[in-house]
């Protein structure tokens, strides 16, 4: 339903900006990274692009504050980046690596300001805002890898930095984590690997209802198309599609 859902983020937005809360130029950041991401399923990454440049400049001007804020929305600027393929690889590069650097000059009182967004549904610890990086970074190289396999390994690099943690799960993000890694090796020519990888995703579906993970099971299908005429590459596109009935 994504027309009932931009006009309520455009409402929300609205009064965000009307209000005189000391806390709702932080809530428009937040509407504003919602509105990119929509316009990034959209298939508007330009949109997503300026709607993320809009959040950023809503910050304060302080840069020692809002420095873990500062690095979720430029990694998401990256992945809407990504979209344009080989030639926006520079500007992906430095945008990840700006996010990255933005992380580690962040302290404790800093990645509070993560919860007011709503930008993560996560504890804002190190290591969780590091794994969603290294997964937003995963998303950006595997958007230019589906155009030139080549990025390939930084996409694989980048997606197994999530499913290193220790001690947790975190439902929904590793399904799409384990879904992102099988469909880098299917680009990449590994469909054994890749095999291991999605039936790793189906043994984590059992607890995971959502439609996101649904659209990702979608691009996994049509990343192993390729390899369809192998027998286990067949079984495993079987099991997707029995996952969903």
């Amino acid at each position: 339903m994504s027309g009932p859902a931009q006009r309520y983020l455009i409402y929300g937005l609205q009064a965000a900006r009307e209000s005189t809360d000391p806390r709702a130029q932080l809530l428009a950041v937040g509407i504003l990274a919602d509105m990119a991401r929509q316009m990034r399923w959209l298939g508007q990454p330009d949109t997503a692009v300026r709607m993320l440049d809009l959040a950023l400049n809503q910050l304060p001007v302080d840069r020692s504050y809002f420095n873990t804020v500062r690095a979720i929305l430029t990694s998401q600027r990256a992945w809407a980046l990504a979209y344009h393929g080989r030639k926006s690889f520079p500007e992906v590069e430095s945008a990840l690596r700006l996010s990255f650097e933005l992380h580690v000059q962040a302290d404790n009182e800093d990645r509070l300001g993560i919860d007011s967004l709503h930008l993560m549904h996560l504890r804002p610890s190190d290591d969780v805002v590091e794994a969603e990086l290294s997964a937003t970074a995963s998303c950006a190289y595997l958007v230019l890898a589906r155009r030139d396999r080549h990025f390939g390994r930084k996409a694989e690099e980048a997606a197994l930095v999530p499913l290193r943690r220790h001690g947790a799960s975190f439902g929904r993000a590793d399904v799409l984590s384990q879904i992102r890694l099988a469909s880098v090796r299917f680009i990449g020519d590994e469909p054994e690997q890749a095999c291991d990888d999605g039936e790793g995703a189906l043994a984590l579906l059992s607890n995971v209802t959502s439609t996101m993970v649904r659209a990702r099971m979608r691009d996994l299908l049509a990343d192993s198309e390729p390899h369809r005429a192998l027998p286990r590459v067949n079984d495993l596109r079987r099991g997707i599609q029995a996952a969903w009935q």
